[in-house]
């Protein structure tokens, strides 16, 4: 068998997170001679810098239906959530949602002495209002809620938001409620609950001595999400509270794609190329890429071996079946049972396809109406799988993290 080597450097960067892992490390390359562009194309994405946004940090609390579950035993760490949000920023802002005439200064004291108001919390009309305070203000703004999909408020009892059939018709609203251009961080916290969980028949039902998730919604421009993210990886002594309950991290829209900074690469000039033509030596039945993939891919869960996908195919348009291993920046690429190329011209894709919030389906649910029998419902969210799909459609989070491509002529 006759091992070709060739090498294609690709610097990823992606969203982590949904990922939660930190992104900042840089691989480097040895040097090499390029081919032509013309064999040869690529994409990737960089990581948005962080900035510090101008306006500081504006944060509503959900108070609305269930949420004061967690003002019993689960106060002390929602209250730790809150002023580990507020240590990000030495301007920062408090507000129950729906009442922004009086700003928190003291929350324990608000929450236990019931000096708040609950407003329905239907989630697009809330990130509208979010991302018109982005606009306005350049503030980073958070929402902290138990992330459950309103139907109908509690007081009237009018149906105002959506039923189990509604559901698919969620993310649209949230996409047009967000807009275009900003940001979406989400954090999943799990704490003590005690009290009424109002499901989506708007029926209450009593859940004690349980732990239920509770969320923190971040929207913003993306350089302020980046920012935070920035912040939370290298644990900010002032966001300790926060970063100390070990929140499951999502982040959308901090990354900007870049073209053709990847040019494919003959590392051992195994390939016999110029400006007319790149040609695989006679006789080969596989041949090594080279992927320059930085060390947070693997440690943010990405497994370039079973998350990477390589497709070679024939002019005729006839894919060629063959083997892959990715270990140690190399990809291993061979022909079932070795069987030389047919003669003719190649064409090569190999890509990383992540949805950003993989991993978070498990914690959502479609129906919470058995909730106070079945406990496998208590670390569910109901809605939560379209509130995520929304955020990716404002974000425009692509699901193709990676893409590189040549093409080569066997004869």
């Amino acid at each position: 068998m006759k091992i070709i080597k060739i090498a294609l450097v690709c610097t990823i960067a992606v969203v982590v997170t949904c990922f939660g892992g930190a992104c900042t490390t840089t691989s480097e390359t040895t040097d090499t001679t390029g081919i032509s562009s013309k064999f040869t194309k690529s994409y990737t994405y960089d990581m948005v810098k962080g900035v510090a946004p101008e306006g500081g940090f504006k944060i509503y609390l959900d108070a609305s239906g269930s949420m004061p579950g967690y003002f019993t035993d689960g106060l002390t760490d929602y209250i730790k959530i809150v002023s580990g949000l507020q240590g990000g920023s030495e301007n920062t802002k408090v507000y129950f949602w729906g009442d922004t005439t009086h700003e928190i200064t003291n929350l324990n004291s608000t929450i236990t002495n019931g000096n708040y108001k609950a407003k329905s919390s239907l989630f697009p009309d809330i990130f509208k209002v979010m991302a018109e305070d982005v606009k306005n203000e350049k503030a980073l703004t958070f929402l902290v809620t138990d992330g459950i999909v309103s139907n109908s408020s509690s007081v009237t009892g009018k149906r105002t938001g959506y039923t189990i059939s509604d559901l698919p018709l969620l993310p649209s609203a949230i996409k047009k409620g967000i807009g275009d251009s900003l940001a979406v961080a989400v954090f999943r916290f799990t704490i003590p609950f005690g009290g009424t969980y109002w499901d989506i028949d708007n029926k209450q039902k009593k859940l004690d001595n349980i732990n239920r998730p509770l969320f923190v919604f971040a929207i913003g421009y993306p350089e302020a999400v980046s920012y935070l993210k920035e912040s939370l990886n290298k644990n900010n002594k002032q966001m300790q509270n926060f970063i100390g309950l070990d929140p499951k991290q999502l982040y959308m829209g901090i990354i900007k794609k870049k073209k053709n900074q990847n040019a494919f690469r003959d590392v051992n000039f195994t390939f016999d190329s110029d400006s007319n033509d790149v040609k695989l030596a006679s006789g080969s039945d596989s041949f090594e890429i080279a992927v320059d993939i930085p060390k947070w891919i693997s440690e943010s869960g990405i497994n370039p071996d079973n998350d990477g996908t390589l497709s070679i195919k024939h002019e005729d348009g006839k894919e060629v079946k063959v083997d892959k291993k990715y270990n140690n920046s190399t990809l291993t690429v061979s022909t079932n049972d070795h069987v030389t190329f047919d003669i003719g011209r190649f064409f090569v894709d190999y890509y990383i396809v992540m949805r950003s919030s993989d991993g978070w389906q498990e914690y959502s649910c479609d129906d919470d109406r058995n909730i106070s029998s079945d406990s496998s419902l208590y670390d569910k969210t109901f809605g939560l799988k379209e509130i995520l799909k929304g955020f990716e459609l404002a974000t425009g989070q692509p699901d193709t993290l990676f893409k590189s491509s040549f093409e080569f002529k066997y004869e």
